[in-house]
């Protein structure tokens, strides 16, 4: 059993995307930001599929920030 809690963070993201979405007129921010679901991280694939495919050419950024529980 992996038992990570993949439910909750797909919770914690949406919930963070949804509070970023709701009150952009009171966050001090001037940028984009990207809200990325990494699947099958377990076993093949995940991040290193996703930067192969492209994930940073199609989407550049300055910084990328994680959450495992």
């Amino acid at each position: 059993m992996h038992a990570c809690g993949h439910d909750r963070h797909t919770a914690l993201l949406l919930g963070a995307a949804r509070y970023l979405a709701e009150n952009q007129d009171q966050i001090d921010f001037d940028g984009t930001v990207y809200f990325i679901f990494q699947p099958a991280e377990e076993a093949e694939g995940g991040a290193e599929i996703m930067i192969e495919d492209g994930l940073f050419r199609q989407f550049p950024m300055d910084a990328a920030y994680d959450l495992h529980n």
